[in-house]
């Protein structure tokens, strides 16, 4: 993963940017045909969630551009990731990637592309859980002992979501954060009540 390119336009222009990431792109593609590394992404904080416009965005149709300019279709840029979850919801409620003349969210802009998304932050690196969710969604992530595992589960049940990355600084943690394998994804009929939720919040 390319991590956060976004902070280096704090001191380089957007120009410099493309030329760094041409550079890195070139060496993670020698790196792919090598038999090295099987495929390679972004790993972004804001970038992907901010509005065309803004100084730290990027679009991945400009990533996938690059990928393009150096290995042609061949290319093996294959996944994103970027926060998403309760706390963090622009992945799936802000338009801000360009796509074929319109703007759509990151997660669609990724599944159109061919992206698998990784999520970081689920849970707001634990600042979810200094109040208690909302009774909408405790009852749409029914069966699931605690909040940061409907957290989770919500994160890992939104469409587009490949993986889902999460912290744990204990044996108990990592018990709680595990418990929505154990439960099957959402369905259509809870997503949509999750959407509502998300949307009256």
């Amino acid at each position: 993963m390319l991590h956060n390119p976004e902070t280096q336009l704090d001191a380089v222009p957007r120009a410099t940017l493309h030329e760094r990431l041409r550079a890195s792109i070139e060496v993670l593609e020698e790196a792919c045909s090598a038999g090295k590394v099987g495929v390679w992404g972004v790993a972004t904080w804001d970038a992907l969630r901010l509005p065309p416009g803004d100084p730290h965005h990027l679009a991945l149709t400009e990533i996938l551009a690059l990928a393009r300019e150096v290995a042609g279709d061949a290319h093996h840029f294959r996944a994103v990731e970027l926060p998403f979850g309760l706390a963090l919801p622009q992945a799936l409620t802000r338009a801000t990637q360009p796509l074929d003349g319109r703007l759509v969210t990151p997660l669609a802009a990724a599944a159109r592309l061919g992206l698998t998304v990784w999520t970081s932050a689920p849970l707001h690196e634990g600042r979810l859980l200094a109040r208690a969710l909302p009774p909408r969604f405790v009852e749409a992530l029914g069966g699931l002992p605690t909040d940061a595992a409907r957290a989770l589960h919500f994160t890992r049940s939104t469409p587009g979501v490949g993986t889902t990355l999460f912290g744990t600084t204990s044996v108990a943690h990592l018990a709680e954060n595990a418990a929505p394998l154990g439960v099957p994804r959402a369905d259509a009929a809870a997503w949509a009540s999750l959407r509502q939720a998300l949307a009256a919040r």
